[in-house]
């Protein structure tokens, strides 16, 4: 067995897993483990978190954002997929942020990551949902002049 797999295998209380850290105005106000771990592109610590019960669906604190939103909106294809495997994502794959009704396939799109809008698409993303500024997906694509995804979305 090797260091690390021993380490792991010593970690046997998981119950404060899905707790959230305290709100200290630090721009990680009530962020899970998991949802660090997603924002972050962590994915081998998000995998393990997750095999052990990390729950995706649980907001932040200030955005109210779910770590789908976090791994969209920088770009995580690679946590993306890993998330698609575990419960609660279909749960999150159309979550509209109560501040400003984006989707993580409106934040994926918002900043320009065409694999994360790519991957969101094929993992069913709605494309039609409308944010609170009125924008379905493709007209945020076409106000930022993102051609590729614009053309991804068309093709959908």
């Amino acid at each position: 067995m090797s260091k690390k797999a021993a380490k792991l295998n010593a970690l046997e209380d998981w119950s404060s897993l899905n707790a959230t850290s305290a709100v200290t105005a630090s721009g990680n106000d009530e962020h899970t483990a998991v949802m660090v771990a997603a924002r972050d592109g962590l994915v081998e610590s998000l995998n393990i978190l997750m095999e052990h019960g990390g729950d995706q669906t649980i907001p932040d604190h200030y955005m109210k954002a779910i770590p789908l939103h976090k791994a969209a909106y920088n770009g995580r294809t690679n946590v993306i997929k890993l998330l698609a495997q575990y419960p609660g994502f279909k749960e999150t794959l159309n979550a509209q942020g109560p501040n400003n009704g984006y989707t993580p396939l409106h934040d994926a799109i918002w900043h320009g990551h065409t694999e994360a809008a790519k991957v969101l698409i094929e993992a069913g993303a709605n494309t039609e949902l409308v944010s609170f500024d009125g924008k379905t997906p493709l007209e945020l694509a076409r106000e930022y002049q993102y051609q590729d995804i614009v053309e991804l979305l068309e093709k959908n």
